[in-house]
């Protein structure tokens, strides 16, 4: 994938590069008829519903997983313990995501243009998980209980197409407004069960035991987004934004539309 993402960034390049080129300046226009390219890197923030897939009640259980009689065994072995499942995560979510990626937009008058995002998002999940064991000591007392970790990760490409509006007097400082259909590939790339901060296993796969089909597919969505557009001069522009996507994800058993934000810096280039 980020390959791909490198391939389409330097086309883009190259494509407003031209453009830019052949253009012929317009003594009456700063905005229309421009081309422009950027660059943005931000916070995004995922819907939880989908970090289900990872939370170890999928196709393929934690209570599963440790039913393997060769794991139980090498559970066994560093806790000592005859042990069964305990609780699952409680509140299942996902970390903030990395997001990176490239704008490009036309104008089509002084205020309006359209535009594309292409964007590469790298999202982790990490919760606990228990295992118990009876209490030799006290046999009808509280079990015993070891907490573990279950990691998940995931990568999104996602595809913006819109709108977008600039408010103020052109070349100035100003606000913005974008509204944008999405679409969206998704892929997990891992979902691991960790004991004792040694042994590791994965979910996604087990040999001769179990296979996860559904790693990830293609969703849709769309949205708005707002900011504020600082021009460093007739060049070069900053702008510091958010959006508030509705998407399908495809993963989990539900993909209704979730509401997933995004906030960012850009540094486009006019």
């Amino acid at each position: 994938m980020l390959r791909s993402f490198l391939l389409i960034a330097l086309s883009l390049v190259l494509t407003v590069a031209l453009a830019q080129e052949d253009e012929e300046q317009s003594s009456g226009s700063l905005m229309a008829g421009k081309f422009y390219f950027g660059i943005n890197a931000g916070g995004y923030l995922a819907n939880k519903h989908t970090s289900n897939y990872y939370a170890g009640y999928n196709d393929f259980t934690i209570p599963e997983l440790i039913a393997i009689p060769q794991i139980y065994s090498q559970i066994y072995t560093i806790l000592q313990s005859n042990f069964r499942m305990g609780e699952f995560p409680a509140n299942p979510r996902y970390r903030t995501g990395i997001n990176l990626g490239l704008n490009l937009g036309y104008y089509l008058d002084e205020s309006m243009a359209l535009y594309s995002n292409i964007d590469i998002v790298r999202l982790k999940f990490q919760e606990v998980f228990t295992l118990e064991a009876d209490n030799p000591a006290n046999p009808s007392g509280d079990p015993i209980v070891y907490p573990q970790s279950i990691i998940g990760e995931e990568n999104r490409m996602i595809i913006d197409l819109g709108l977008h509006f600039d408010f103020g007097d052109p070349g100035k400082p100003g606000g913005y407004f974008e509204i944008f259909g999405s679409f969206n590939a998704t892929r997990a790339r891992k979902n691991e069960v960790i004991i004792e901060n040694n042994l590791k296993y994965s979910l996604l796969s087990q040999p001769n035991v179990y296979n996860r089909v559904n790693l990830g597919g293609v969703g849709y969505g769309l949205g708005i987004g707002t900011g504020v557009r600082v021009k460093f001069n007739r060049q070069y522009t900053f702008d510091l934004g958010a959006t508030a996507a509705f998407q399908k994800i495809a993963l989990w058993d539900d993909r209704r539309l979730k509401l997933n934000p995004l906030i960012y810096v850009r540094l486009l280039w006019l």
